[in-house]
């Protein structure tokens, strides 16, 4: 079977208590059939944290943008979300 996460938040998992890192995550899921995995961003600065860690997998495609209920966090900035959105991967 083949089976796509294809919204989930990497970036934002309790790696004190239930995982080691990122690594764990992803091995769990291809445990359980999980092939590959696309991590969903909810601003553009936790994108821009995960990237180099995330970017290391090669079945997990990333995802930027903003969430609306995030905008307290983050201010929106369209030239940095149009900078970010061309980064392969």
């Amino acid at each position: 079977m083949f089976i796509v996460d294809s919204h989930c938040h990497l970036d934002a998992l309790d790696y004190e208590n239930l995982h080691k890192d990122i690594a764990d995550v992803v091995a769990k899921a291809q445990a359980r059939d999980v092939k590959h995995l696309l991590a969903i961003g909810v601003t553009l600065s936790r994108f821009e944290k995960a990237y180099p860690e995330l970017a290391k997998f090669p079945n997990v495609s990333l995802a930027c943008g903003v969430h609306p209920l995030d905008l307290e966090e983050e201010p929106y900035d369209a030239e940095r979300l149009l900078r970010l959105s061309k980064i392969k991967k």
